[in-house]
């Protein structure tokens, strides 16, 4: 009896000490994670690249401000009457506002003009009809669709508006992985360089970024938005019989200029991250955002910048691949694509401030059957 007691008691306080032992050995595992958490940096930013884009709200990088402001008041003027005035076949009222309206205050009235177009799906014709307009105007290709231009700053919006599932979806992802690189240190200019730094490694590296970026846009022809693809043509036609050795260099303008360069350059307003890049991340799209300009615009590096002439060799070994990216373009009209859903209460704002500025320029309108038209509608109660 004696010794299968002993056995007994032995064999319970085993498992008893075995069971305190694992549950020690449990909780100095959790504390080592929860230490160790807290001392990995932390990823600041919200990448773009890791949401599912069928589910992402674009709405507040798209209108900003505009969402916060209430329905127009009654002073506002008719407001429908004044819709009516602006969507119309030839319009005439579109361009005679654009004749009004000086550039400190064109981003807001393209803004405007593009929501109010796109609440009736004539967005397009709008746009389509400013590029014609233009070509016709300018007499020299260097002036054509400067970044003061109309029809460049609809474009800027109305590529957010119909083109942010396509940005997140193709370069996102890089940008994200450079702005988490918190201990990169990329510079190419020898007077900013640090000491022991090599030069020649820091050039290589900036090639090899930028070209990982220009990868996903060149292999994106099935994700392009058809409405790109669709104005991108009409650039092309419209520019090819007066300016026929421009048109690439027109179409880079649109794509990469007004709306994959400033992504780049400024993710956070893009909504790829949340919160600013750091200094050292900020250079390093900054320079990739001057190396896909110069390849956009097919201007080699020169005396102006000396130091990324070396990226020269990029523009020259991208120039066909780049050239083949815009011919393919044609291929995306027929991707699928949906209209976006406008915030039920933009239209309305944007009128409102079609209205204020016709009111506070109304002695500039040169057309006197326009303004004859305008008078009683934008006329305050």
């Amino acid at each position: 009896m004696f010794p299968s007691f002993v056995d007994s008691t032995l064999s319970t306080g085993a498992i008893i000490g075995i069971a305190v032992g694992v549950s020690v050995l449990l909780i100095i595992l959790v504390v080592v994670i929860i230490v160790l958490a807290i001392k990995r940096p932390k990823g600041r930013y919200n990448s773009a690249a890791l949401v599912d884009v069928s589910k992402k709200d674009f709405t507040k990088i798209i209108y900003g401000e505009q969402l916060d402001e209430g329905t127009p008041p009654k002073s506002a003027g008719d407001l429908e009457a004044l819709e009516n005035l602006l969507v119309q076949g030839n319009l005439e009222t579109v361009f005679a506002l654009n004749k009004i309206t000086a550039i400190t205050e064109a981003d807001k009235i393209a803004k405007a003009l593009v929501i109010i177009f796109e609440a009736h799906h004539k967005t397009m014709d709008l746009l389509k009809a400013f590029t014609t307009d233009e070509v016709k105007a300018t007499d020299s290709a260097a002036n054509l669709f400067r970044s003061n231009s109309m029809v460049s700053k609809m474009f800027k919006f109305y590529s957010r508006l119909v083109g942010l599932p396509y940005l997140y979806k193709t370069i996102a992802p890089e940008i994200y992985e450079i702005v988490e690189k918190e201990e990169l240190h990329l510079e190419v200019d020898p007077e900013k360089l640090e000491e022991g730094s090599d030069l020649d490694e820091m050039r290589w590296t900036l090639m090899a970024e930028s070209q990982k970026i220009l990868k996903q846009v060149l292999n994106s022809v099935s994700q392009i938005p058809a409405p790109f693809a669709e104005l991108m043509s009409h650039v092309k036609s419209t520019v090819a019989p007066k300016f026929a050795d421009n048109v690439n260099t027109t179409i880079g303008g649109f794509i990469f200029l007004r709306f994959f360069c400033p992504a780049i350059s400024s993710p956070e307003a893009y909504g790829v991250v949340e919160e600013p890049p750091q200094p050292n991340a900020r250079r390093l799209l900054i320079l990739i955002t001057k190396v896909l300009q110069n390849l956009s615009n097919d201007v080699e590096f020169g005396s102006k910048e000396p130091y990324m002439t070396k990226m020269n060799d990029f523009i020259i070994t991208n120039r066909p691949k780049i050239s083949d990216f815009y011919v393919n373009m044609e291929k995306a009209k027929s991707n699928p694509f949906t209209a976006p859903t406008l915030p039920k209460h933009i239209k309305a704002v944007s009128l409102a401030v079609i209205s204020d500025h016709f009111r506070a320029n109304f002695d500039k309108i040169e057309n006197k059957d326009l303004k004859a038209q305008l008078d009683p509608i934008i006329k305050k109660e």
